[in-house]
């Protein structure tokens, strides 16, 4: 009998998903003041997405799809991929 093969690639850093948004913008030549008001969300919120504080939800994900031209799933993976590896590098509560 053979053993299933397991993925035991644990990356040591992952980026948050508002850094690939950042690049795009800069590609593109898009101020966060235009994507703001596209998307009708403040330039704080914009920022606090870039920085990774602030999640990208399922709501931002469709927005960036339709200003971007990214699709949702996208940014979607790349969130929970972000967030999957904070939760990891936290240290484990001990249950009493």
């Amino acid at each position: 009998m053979t053993q299933p093969i397991v993925n035991q690639y644990q990356p040591n850093f992952v980026s948050p998903p508002g850094e690939t948004l950042l690049e795009r913008l800069q590609e593109r030549e898009i101020l966060v003041e235009e994507l703001a008001a596209k998307m009708g969300i403040s330039e704080v919120t914009i920022a606090s997405l870039i920085s990774g504080n602030t999640p990208i939800t399922l709501e931002i994900a469709l927005q960036l799809e339709q200003f971007l031209g990214i699709p949702a799933h996208f940014w979607n993976n790349r969130e929970r991929h972000y967030r999957e590896y904070l939760a990891r590098s936290q240290p484990q509560a001990i249950a009493d």
